[in-house]
């Protein structure tokens, strides 16, 4: 029998690829043919800070401190779950697995927006574009960025964090945020035993995954998916077959979220004040309520919420099965304004809480790009000459790839000449030039490198 593949995969292949050409096009056309390692290292896109995990987890070593004066370490607290698949892929293929895996995922995450846009009933046509749209719309703000629009470098910010290629987060976090909404959604509308215990069981993994990756995410998932489950089930939630099933999902949940527990037991202490870890004390919580509140009262926030709902029921009123399957954003979105108060109320220790208030509008702006996405595929029927659809490809790939050249420049905060970022003659080659040397003068391990230079330690 003969594995026949839609051609829509086909397409999501072909424009990945070349995105993905376009961005390290430029990175060798700018800086040549140097050895990997500085290419990962100067990669724009991803938290430098991240990459030696990486090569510790690879290892299987969990309490590296990069010190031979300081050896005796409890566990330091690195995202697990978001560098594991880079650490095994990089045990395989070395430094070379950032760029391998930056393609695959650009693949990847393009067929989740896919698959997401099939579920709502959109066309395979309108679901390509629309796919590559949200990929490339973080790339297009930052392009009108410049044009000083209003509002443009807050969405600018707010979309870096939707989707990038910044690893660890949101390539890899954000990956796992979207595989969950896809199958709550498949979850909340199956109607067999067998799809609605398999979608919870994918529901409740990445589920787990979030809380390994970015705990914020976590919560406002947990609650979203306890609230769907409610709305479901209704009166039968506590029948025997379902509380089986709760119980496995359960066994699930412990057993991949064990990493976490025991880098909460066994951290090493001072890594949580490294990562700006705080008490919350009774006056600090009282503030940081009417700090919410205030938020709520914003108009920003009061224009997103008026147009989310008033959107919602829009699309319900014009195709009333739509609900089914808007309703798990919409609940995300609930989610993400009641879990700070819970968190407050329940807690008492914290480290950013400003995420927080980049969940509730990023999950907010998911919500409204999907409305307006669904409202728009009433009124305009799906294109049916192909060259319509091949200029809008091509202006994709276009608009990422003027984008990725303006990316493909060192960006120093220091300013002169060794760290212009548009002087590579003398930058670049004198970090390959130290990089050199320290290959030939050093080859004892007990050695120590002082630096205050980022790259320098990375690359040691």
């Amino acid at each position: 029998m003969k594995l026949k593949i839609d051609k829509s995969y086909y397409i999501i292949f072909l424009i990945s690829f070349s995105i993905f050409f376009i961005k390290w096009f430029f990175s060798y056309y700018n800086y040549g043919f140097e050895n990997i390692i500085i290419k990962v290292i100067f990669n724009p896109f991803g938290d430098q800070n991240y990459y030696p995990f990486v090569k510790q987890l690879s290892d299987l070593n969990f309490n590296e401190g990069y010190s031979k004066i300081y050896n005796d370490l409890n566990l330091i607290g690195f995202p697990f779950f978001p560098s594991l698949i880079h650490a095994i892929f990089f045990k395989i293929f070395g430094p070379t697995s950032f760029i391998i895996l930056e393609l695959i995922l650009i693949i990847v995450v393009n067929i989740i927006f896919f698959k997401i846009f099939k579920l709502l009933k959109l066309s395979n046509n309108y679901s390509i574009i629309f796919a590559f749209v949200l990929f490339s719309l973080p790339n297009f703000i930052y392009l009108l960025n410049e044009l000083k629009i209003p509002y443009i470098f807050n969405l600018k910010q707010l979309y870096s964090g939707f989707y990038s290629l910044r690893f660890p987060r949101p390539i890899i976090t954000n990956l796992f945020l979207f595989l969950f909404l896809f199958f709550s959604i498949k979850f909340y509308i199956s109607e067999f035993k067998k799809d609605i215990s398999r979608n919870l069981y994918f529901s409740t993994i990445f589920l787990a995954s979030l809380l390994n990756c970015f705990f914020y995410f976590f919560l406002s998932c947990g609650i979203s998916l306890v609230l769907i489950i409610f709305i479901k089930y209704k009166n039968s939630i506590l029948s025997k077959e379902n509380l089986f099933l709760f119980l496995k999902c359960g066994i699930i949940f412990c057993i991949i979220s064990t990493p976490f527990i025991l880098q909460l037991l066994f951290i090493e202490k001072d890594y949580l004040y490294r990562i700006g870890y705080f008490k919350l004390n009774y006056e600090t919580k009282i503030f940081l309520f009417g700090h919410l509140f205030k938020g709520f009262t914003k108009l920003e926030f009061l224009c997103l919420l008026f147009l989310n709902t008033f959107l919602f029921f829009l699309n319900v009123k014009l195709n009333n099965n739509i609900r089914k399957y808007l309703l798990p954003f919409f609940i995300f979105f609930i989610s993400s304004l009641i879990v700070p108060f819970i968190f407050l109320t329940f807690f008492s220790g914290i480290t950013f809480f400003n995420y927080f208030i980049f969940t509730i509008i990023l999950s907010g702006f998911i919500f409204l790009k999907i409305n307006i996405i669904i409202l728009f595929s009433y009124f305009v029927k799906p294109y049916s000459k192909k060259i319509v659809s091949v200029l809008i490809f091509f202006l994709i790939i276009f608009f990422n790839g003027i984008y990725f050249y303006k990316n493909s420049f060192i960006n120093q905060l220091s300013s002169g000449t060794h760290f212009n970022a548009k002087n590579p003659d003398t930058f670049r080659k004198d970090f390959q030039n130290l990089t050199n040397l320290l290959k030939k003068k050093v080859n004892n391990d007990n050695t120590l490198l002082l630096t205050n230079d980022l790259e320098t330690q990375l690359w040691w």
